[in-house]
């Protein structure tokens, strides 16, 4: 009639939590060189820019998304009222697409998030954003859809936002040389 007691520990989120606190628990500063006053007044930005955009927290944060889904997203958006942003996506938000002759060369990458968790699809609403290369300019289509793929509402469309690059950078936990995808350290711990 005996039975052992079974104890089940999470041991997954500990090392993700360790490896992040490790990496990530003091936070990492930067220096811009140069000369004048010009560098201190863009220290000062950056500074300024971090510090709002909560910075350390969201790093740590996103170093947990990147253990765990292989890779995370880092777009700078900036809007004239509301200023500069940083914002990180998990793997699971976007798709990224490369330049088939140099992989760290973004050509086109989609955000998508769920608005709501409404079961009717009429009532769904899903949030689609694509920045792309065309012609050497970025491109930002961005627009809210139904359960259908109707369009709901259009924020962006085809607006180039004088750019030459999509200020994307997609940072890859491990991986090769060329690989586009990153690894997850949990699905080799599960």
């Amino acid at each position: 009639d005996y039975r052992p007691t079974i104890k089940v520990t999470n041991f997954i989120k500990k090392l993700v939590n360790k490896k992040a606190r490790f990496m990530f628990g003091k936070e990492p500063y930067f220096n811009i060189q140069g000369e004048g006053e010009i560098v201190d007044d863009k220290e000062d930005l950056l500074s300024k820019i971090l510090i709002e955009n909560k910075w350390h927290s969201k790093l740590l944060k996103a170093k947990k998304d990147c253990s765990i889904g292989g890779s995370v997203a880092l777009r700078l958006w900036a809007d004239k009222d509301l200023g500069v942003k940083l914002i990180f996506s998990p793997a699971q938000e976007y798709e990224a697409i490369y330049n088939l002759d140099d992989v760290d060369l973004l050509e086109k990458v989609s955000f998508i998030y769920s608005l709501n968790d409404d079961i009717e699809k009429s009532k769904q609403r899903i949030k689609k954003q694509v920045w792309e290369l065309k012609e050497g300019k970025c491109i930002v289509n961005e627009a809210v859809y139904d359960g259908y793929g109707n369009k709901i509402k259009v924020f962006f469309e085809d607006y180039d936002n004088g750019l030459d690059f999509i200020p994307v950078i997609i940072i890859r936990n491990g991986g090769l040389t060329g690989d586009t995808k990153g690894y997850s350290d949990v699905a080799e711990l599960w």
